[in-house]
């Protein structure tokens, strides 16, 4: 009867600290030929937790239970074999990882929404969750995409008061999916866009002059330029423009090319896109302007 009502809390306990986003923390019972258990709580491994109970059909035998430790607790203490938010000594250094802790929307490398002493990668849409590992204050920089002491100026924050929402990760291109509250999913916006929080939508961001593909038409591209007065939310102005017909924008050599160049671009015409009428003399304008800027690009990429 014991063994039963063990087993029924320990599943209440596990199903209350799931959260929506990652998948249910496992609680496995593990073949006890294969298992250490030289006490009754200890740690499977630096982020689980390890449960041994006596077999009750194999004398001097063990059935154990490892259990994922939560985001907000990480860390298995081995003292007291239960989860801490301070990592150990002897994790500092650990490479192991969790498989299938997020549901991955697309492949690449995404911060942990809520420890920056932990980071993710999905492949081929499974997700793995590493510890940073180096000196203690090394923290993910999803800017460098690894563990450096300049993680700390990356942060999401949380989800509560956002149901069906994005909350954007500071200050990069990653943002989470809110559901009542919870962190659904992780993602991130593609190329130089960030996430608007008013607008919900990745948009192109300006951080200083010079020209940005627009990700939803090849043809098109953003221009910024400086404010004469800008305000403490923006130094730089964005407006749209389209390369002329025949040429489509290279984000490689931030100008427009001929479209022979970019053979995944459709073919449409200046007129088709904006809806009036533009002349020769315009176009060999915009390739001009285009030229020139480019030129400030690459001087600002080599300062």
């Amino acid at each position: 009867m014991e063994v039963h009502y063990f087993i029924v809390v320990l599943s209440i306990l596990v199903s209350i600290t799931t959260a929506s986003m990652i998948v249910d923390p496992e609680v496995s019972a593990v073949d006890s030929s294969r298992a250490v258990c030289d006490k009754t709580y200890s740690c499977a491994n630096c982020t689980a937790t390890r449960i041994c109970r006596p077999d009750p059909n194999v004398t001097g035998a063990f059935i154990t239970y490892d259990v994922a430790c939560s985001s907000y607790i990480p860390y298995c203490d081995e003292n007291s074999g239960t989860c801490t938010s301070k990592i150990p000594f002897a994790c500092l250094n650990d490479t192991s990882y969790i498989e299938g802790e997020f549901m991955c929307l697309k492949n690449g490398m995404f911060p942990h929404p809520l420890s920056n002493r932990k980071y993710f990668e999905c492949r081929n849409y499974i997700s793995y969750t590493y510890n940073c590992t180096g000196p203690y204050y090394y923290r993910y920089n999803p800017v460098d995409e690894e563990c450096n002491n300049r993680g700390d100026y990356y942060y999401f924050g949380s989800c509560i008061g956002y149901n069906g929402l994005k909350k954007a990760y500071t200050p990069s291109q990653f943002y989470a999916y809110c559901i009542d509250s919870e962190i659904a999913f992780m993602d991130k916006c593609d190329g130089e866009y960030k996430l608007n929080a008013t607008s919900q939508m990745c948009e192109p961001v300006c951080e200083y002059p010079g020209l940005l593909e627009d990700s939803t038409n090849c043809r098109k591209y953003y221009k910024c330029r400086t404010k004469p007065e800008y305000s403490y939310q923006s130094k730089y102005e964005r407006t749209s423009h389209t390369c002329p017909d025949g040429f489509g924008f290279s984000q490689e050599d931030f100008q427009c090319v001929p479209l022979e160049s970019i053979p995944w671009c459709k073919q449409s015409t200046t007129k088709d896109i904006l809806g009036l009428q533009v002349d020769t003399e315009q176009d060999n304008d915009v390739i001009h302007d285009i030229s020139n800027l480019s030129q400030q690009v690459d001087d600002h990429q080599l300062q």
